[in-house]
């Protein structure tokens, strides 16, 4: 490798470690996204269908765009997903009724289909043309905290400023995206053959090689419906849960801000343990921690009416954090440079296709029912489809017959 080259990709970790924290930064309304709809007097289904239209955009948009990656460049990928999200947050800033919310929502679903596999794809090409994947989860550790801490920051700030002005958090977030987008720009892509000009014919052979790849090798196919199952169980406490949940037991917004923060603390120190304790209890280890550790929270969470609640949403995101990072390794494990972002792009989908079947009936039964009575059907939900998907990975008489 030209030193030139390796320059540039050394240069690329540092890089995204910036675009990590702009990231955080332009997620600075993630605390208080589902009081600002309720502010404008959504229920909970309608919040949980802008789920579903972000959700059906991503379905829809998720392998064309995982195979533009592949063909024309992750770079230009996140480039363009950048652009979109800037997009969408400045209309939500300024919107306050349901129509331009969807609206956002279309456009944000599209953002996230252009990221989703072009990113780690990036990382991870960039780390293997360094001979550096072995430290892909610890590069992904890194990227994590570097986020997390800005976590921190607008956990505490980003509810604190709502309490003056709903939109203010909108604003930060929407300043901080056009500024990551030349951050954005400045990445180096990995040398790779890529196509000059958009042919619909290779853009289709690489979607059907990506998804013939993945239908043929059935482990990936238990990792990716493992990862769609426990990311729609965070998207659901987190987009719709914990902060009504945090008001609805009796703290006020500046007491929610310093919750937020205390639970983002937890999060932020246990990640940057996330790869010793892989490391240490291996595979089987950390998917049993994963399930058990979740059902476990959840119902801790129907019980807790004072401030140790910061305690058990912090042990609930740092193990979805937990969750996260490992399956992308795992996942990356078992993939070549060619099909990487289009295979990572089927793994969104199906979070997409499975939040598309569910987000609507949890937002009906949030409706329904309660809260708390959400959270314990949500672990029950994770106890007995992870007790399944557990079985099937460990029976040796079903996992040894597969591919």
């Amino acid at each position: 490798m030209k030193e030139e080259i390796k320059s540039k990709l050394e240069g690329n970790i540092s890089k995204i470690y910036l675009i990590a924290v702009l990231s955080g930064f332009t997620f600075f309304y993630n605390e208080i996204v589902t009081l600002y709809y309720r502010n404008f007097e959504l229920s909970f289904t309608q919040i949980s269908f802008l789920l579903v239209i972000v959700m059906a955009t991503i379905l829809l948009f998720e392998v064309p765009t995982g195979a533009f990656a592949d063909l024309y460049g992750r770079r230009l990928s996140i480039l363009l997903g950048s652009i979109f999200m800037t997009i969408g947050l400045v209309i939500i800033a300024f919107s306050s009724v349901f129509s331009l919310f969807v609206v956002a929502a279309i456009i944000i679903g599209i953002s996230s289909a252009f990221f989703s596999g072009s990113w780690s794809a990036l990382v991870y090409d960039t780390l293997k043309e360094l001979k550096r994947e072995k430290e892909y989860l610890k590069i992904l550790s890194r990227i994590e905290i570097a986020f997390l801490f800005v976590g921190i920051i607008s956990a505490y700030f980003g509810p604190y400023l709502f309490s003056f002005n709903v939109r203010w958090p909108y604003y930060i977030s929407s300043i901080a995206a056009i500024i990551w987008i030349f951050a954005i720009f400045s990445l180096y892509e990995p040398p790779l053959e890529y196509s000059k000009k958009i042919n619909i014919k290779d853009h289709y052979i690489q979607m059907k090689d990506g998804l013939i790849f993945v239908t043929n090798h059935s482990k990936l196919i238990w990792l990716i419906f493992f990862s769609a199952i426990m990311a729609i169980i965070a998207i659901t406490v987190g987009e719709l849960i914990m902060g009504p949940f945090i008001i609805s037991i009796g703290f006020s917004l500046k007491e929610f801000a310093l919750i937020a923060l205390v639970s983002n603390i937890i999060q932020t120190v246990f990640v940057f343990f996330i790869d010793k304790i892989e490391n240490k209890i291996g595979e089987k280890k950390s998917f049993l921690l994963v399930i058990i550790g979740i059902f476990f929270i959840l119902i801790l969470m129907t019980f807790t009416r004072n401030y140790f609640i910061s305690v058990v949403f912090g042990l609930f995101w740092a193990i979805m954090s937990f969750r996260e990072l490992i399956l992308e390794k795992y996942i990356n494990h078992h993939l070549e440079k060619e099909n990487r972002a289009t295979v990572l792009s089927i793994h969104s989908m199906s979070l997409a296709l499975l939040g598309l079947i569910m987000a609507p009936f949890l937002g009906y039964i949030i409706d329904l029912t309660s809260l708390s009575y959400s959270v314990v059907f949500l672990a029950i939900l994770v106890g007995v489809i992870g007790s399944i998907l557990i079985f099937f990975r460990y029976s040796g008489r079903v996992w040894k017959n597969l591919t």
